[in-house]
């Protein structure tokens, strides 16, 4: 099982010029490569504010994570005490579709990132919790 970067996010906000500068943050769809996942949209609210959500996904390794870590601090240096509201993580998450075996496995090989039950002891889970890999938070 491969484990990758990824960063999502949303932002909420009745100001379209300020969404313009979150929106200008994205990478363009010709910076995308390949082996990174990326979906943008951006819809309007019942009360006449917008949304933009993204979810950006980056190749295996030191690079992808180099790039994850770049785009999640480019999003959050942008003023988002400007927004009405807004999340953004960055969270390591399996590529495709994955089975509790292929979980367990991989709980099993990486003995530091086993999760604690509420008497501290770590346990080997059967399926992925982004919570449990959420590297950073704004």
């Amino acid at each position: 099982m491969n484990v990758h970067y990824c960063v999502s996010g949303s932002v909420e906000s009745d100001d379209p010029t300020f969404l313009d500068g979150v929106e200008a943050e994205l990478p363009a769809p010709d910076e995308v490569r390949l082996a990174n996942e990326f979906t943008s949209e951006r819809t309007e609210l019942d009360d006449g504010s917008e949304r933009l959500s993204a979810r950006m996904t980056f190749e295996r390794g030191l690079q992808g994570k180099a790039a994850a870590e770049y785009l999640f601090e480019r999003v959050r240096e942008h003023d988002l005490s400007q927004a009405t509201a807004h999340s953004l993580r960055l969270y390591r998450t399996p590529e495709g579709a994955v089975t509790p075996s292929d979980v367990r496995v991989w709980y099993e090989n990486h003995p530091d990132a086993q999760p604690t039950d509420e008497s501290g002891e770590a346990h080997v889970p059967s399926n992925w919790n982004p919570d449990h890999h959420t590297v950073r938070e704004a």
